[in-house]
């Protein structure tokens, strides 16, 4: 039986790394790390940061696919659109830093860009709104700068 659903967009390069050898073998190596440092008694010290960019025109059309498959993907050869950059960090206790965002343009972030936003969020500004070496070195002293001082 099929039935219609909106695809999740998918990059080539994502979809070459979501296998499951290359998945198995970054958590093997992760597990490792976990062991050596004594992580799992410590997640105060377990942090997960991601970046996200949100293109602010693409959305992929709907398919014809079997029913009962959970996730759909629409493979895209690139970004579409002016994106945007988050970057979320949470512990595994639940500590939630302020977000970083990077907005596409020249000029500093106006106030009105602002208004809304979590407290203490980091606000920057790149040609392409993508994070650069720059902008994630002054988030890396941000991020040491707002965590507990109890390190691994």
């Amino acid at each position: 039986m099929l039935t219609i659903r909106t695809p999740q967009p998918l990059s080539h390069c994502r979809a070459l790394s979501a296998n499951p050898d290359v998945i198995r073998d970054f958590f093997g190596k992760l597990g490792a790390i976990f062991g050596r440092l004594n992580l799992l008694s410590k997640p105060m010290q377990i942090y997960n940061c991601d970046e996200s960019g949100i293109s602010i025109v693409h959305c992929p059309g709907r398919v014809v696919m079997k029913l009962g498959r959970r996730t759909v993907y629409s493979l895209t050869s690139a970004e579409k659109g002016r994106t945007h950059t988050v970057v979320a960090c949470v512990s595994a206790t639940g500590f939630v830093l302020p977000p970083l965002m990077v907005y596409p343009r020249k000029r500093p972030v106006p106030d009105n860009f602002k208004e809304g936003a979590v407290p203490n969020t980091s606000f920057h500004t790149s040609e392409n709104g993508w994070i650069n070496s720059n902008i994630f070195l002054e988030w890396l002293k941000f991020f040491v700068a707002n965590i507990p001082p109890t390190r691994p």
